[in-house]
């Protein structure tokens, strides 16, 4: 212990700061106020049996330069790192002052607590660099307004320097688009609540006016006077450009910029709130392009967009001011109009229309294009006073444009609206009819008109509706296709015809078994997926499956029909075209897609019935018998209904027939008797 004066040792052991007496150059602690025993939590006699080492986590090389530098006066104040009893570590700052007692060189150490401190330190550099380096702009004002400090966020986005604007008022960046009503709002609510939040559009340097998103906040001192006003803002110019093309995709068509359907609907909604003050009435004209599918599979997507884009042009260029064009879908449109006194001005419009689509479309690669448009009309207040309602009868004054010949135009009626609620009753029946065990398929033979063997069936389905008894797929099947119905009715039919099929080969029979597809089945990408899966769960020899497709089937879907024909001819699945010679009958298609055989259409059998045949029809009848021939297919003559119509047929070298002379379409059960099977013996569909 160092021997020193009473008074020395008095304040040394009594005083608050914490205070230590070092060997100067091992460390080593020679004596330790109260205080130190109190912050360390070491008692005295194990303080002073520690060497400084081991409370300083410098590493050995630096403490003793430090040690060093104190001792020789180079430095004498320090901050460190200590380590406390209860392993707590605190940032002190040391004072070490070198000292002489009997001839031995100490340091007298006063060590003063600054964690607190130099977290406050740390916190004020931080959010200087924060406030210096933030993307966001922040002004701060005094209590008067005037700008006291502005950061670099705030330069970069109004372009003002710091120099600029301090001691000004930040008025300077005004853009003039906001009264004095909304400032002293903002600053009413800063007063009340102590801040504000919202949009407001400021002028940069370079005079253009931009929106910000500013935060404004008061700051009071502890007396609770106002210090400074501090806004943080944010240039959103990129966020409302965002929100424009947000609202643009939101309602207006992507490739045309013509209004969609959301969009339609409220211009149709508005216009109705018009003219139930002005009392006119409105016409609503639903377009859409005929033989528009044709051009698109044909030339691709990039012509069908190129196209779409001349139609709403053409159309652009008939309307008058208030009306609005809209594309809602594929090749549909919309005109909404409103009609003042003229009763033929629907006319007139539709006329214009019409003649408008049909003239040449030249495309881009030298590619014309030649389309027709079918046009259907409701008026409001005479049709409805809804919105729904008055495209829903547009809609349907347009289907029955279109089975007018297309082309032209129909005015909505009553007669629709029975017709239409006669679909959707009928699209509800038929969602069900297959859960329902609804339906069921009949066969009708194909026969060698040689032999007058059973060659081959032809699967038909048939519906037994609850109400109206046995329905064939004329009084259905337009509304499954429309209604997308179809898909769900022609697994079920590919399911069971193919059971039947394997019951048939079970029971030692080889015959050919052609089922229906519909166009909407030949655009699906999943189709051949449920043939072959139905193939694979029955076990039924897929080379005697034939799907029947018609010519125009091939023509409206040219896109996918090569590759899903392609497919099931791999799998061995043959196809035959249905209809023959009432469609595009093309050699060229004849030759590109994987047909098998060509069922002559009924029609041309029909006229080849009386004792002396039009020698012109027999010609077609040869004419396709033999191009079938050479192009290695089978003919099926359908429709045959007397033995002169099948002697004509043989002599013209057709090889297999199918008609009533032979059967009409029969139940599963009676087509195995035909076929010389036992029902009870055979486990068929």
């Amino acid at each position: 212990m160092v021997d020193d004066s009473y008074r020395f040792r008095s304040i040394f052991k009594r005083h608050d700061a914490v205070m230590m007496l070092l060997d100067a150059k091992s460390g080593e602690i020679l004596d330790a106020n109260d205080s130190a025993q109190r912050f360390y939590g070491y008692d005295h006699a194990t303080l002073t049996a520690m060497s400084i080492s081991e409370i300083n986590t410098q590493v050995d090389s630096t403490l003793k330069q430090s040690l060093s530098q104190a001792r020789q006066r180079e430095k004498n104040c320090f901050i460190f790192e200590h380590r406390l009893k209860n392993g707590e570590s605190r940032q002190v700052e040391v004072h070490s002052s070198p000292i002489t007692v009997d001839n031995a060189r100490l340091l007298f150490s006063v060590i003063h607590d600054v964690s607190e401190r130099l977290e406050v330190e740390r916190k004020l550099m931080l959010n200087a660099k924060i406030f210096e380096q933030l993307s966001e702009g922040v002004l701060i004002t005094d209590a008067q307004g005037a700008i006291v400090a502005v950061n670099g966020g705030f330069s970069a986005i109004t372009g003002y320097q710091e120099q600029d604007v301090v001691g000004a008022m930040p008025s300077i960046l005004n853009s003039g688009r906001h009264d004095a009503h909304f400032f002293a709002e903002m600053w009413q609510q800063i007063h009340q609540e102590g801040h504000w939040k919202g949009e407001i559009w400021n002028r940069r340097k370079d005079g253009i006016v931009y929106p910000q998103l500013l935060s404004s906040s008061v700051v009071k001192d502890d007396a609770g006077d106002v210090v400074n006003y501090i806004g943080v803002f944010s240039d959103i110019t990129q966020l409302k450009d965002s929100e424009k093309k947000l609202i643009d995709l939101a309602h207006y068509d992507s490739l045309t910029g013509l209004p969609n359907r959301l969009l339609l609907t409220s211009r149709i909604r508005q216009a109705m709130n018009r003219q139930s003050v002005q009392r006119n009435q409105l016409a609503l004209m639903f377009l859409d392009l005929d033989q528009f599918k044709f051009v698109n599979d044909s030339h691709g997507h990039t012509v069908g967009d190129e196209l779409l884009k001349l139609v709403s042009q053409r159309l652009e260029g008939l309307l008058e001011e208030g009306d609005t064009l809209a594309r809602i879908g594929g090749d549909e449109f919309v005109i909404l109009r409103v009609i003042h006194a003229d009763d033929n001005a629907c006319i007139r419009l539709s006329e214009d229309v019409i003649h408008a689509m049909n003239r040449l479309f030249m495309l881009k690669g030298g590619i014309d294009a030649q389309i027709g448009v079918s046009i259907g009309i409701a008026q409001y207040p005479e049709n409805t006073a809804s919105t729904d309602d008055l495209l829903t009868f547009a809609d349907s004054a347009m289907y029955h444009a279109k089975k007018s010949g297309r082309n032209t135009y129909a005015f909505y009626n009553d007669t629709l609206t029975v017709e239409a609620n006669h679909k959707l009753r009928l699209a509800v029946e038929l969602r069900q009819c297959v859960q329902n065990e609804e339906l069921e398929l009949y066969y009708q033979p194909q026969v060698d008109l040689v032999t007058g063997d059973i060659i081959g069936v032809e699967a038909l389905l048939r519906w037994h509706h609850p109400e109206r008894g046995l329905l064939s797929p004329f009084h259905f099947i337009d509304v499954a296709e429309e209604r997308s119905i179809i898909h769900d009715i022609t697994q079920w039919v590919v399911e069971t015809g193919c059971q039947q099929l394997k019951a048939w080969q079970d029971a030692g029979l080889n015959v050919s078994m052609a089922v229906n597809i519909s166009p909407h089945n030949l655009a699906d990408v999943a189709f051949t997926q449920v043939v072959f899966e139905a193939l694979d769960r029955t076990g039924a020899d897929p080379r005697f499956l034939e799907l029947e497709i018609t010519e125009n089937t091939l023509i409206e879907n040219q896109a996918n029909a090569l590759k899903v024909l392609e497919q099931l001819r791999d799998k061995g699945v043959g196809i035959a075209i249905d209809d023959f010679g009432t469609g595009y009958s093309s050699m060229a298609y004849l030759k590109r897609y994987p047909i098998s055989k060509l069922k002559i259409d009924r029609h041309f059998i029909k006229d080849i019935q009386s004792q002396s045949p039009d020698e012109q029809e027999v010609a077609i009848v040869s004419a396709m018998i033999a191009m079938a021939d050479s192009l290695g297919m089978g003919v099926v003559a359908e429709g045959i209904e007397t033995l002169h119509q099948q002697a004509i047929l043989h002599e013209l070298g057709c090889t297999f027939g199918q008609g009533f002379l032979y059967r009409r379409p029969i139940p599963a059960v009676e087509m195995s008797e035909l076929l010389g099977l036992d029902p009870e013996g055979e486990s068929g569909a």
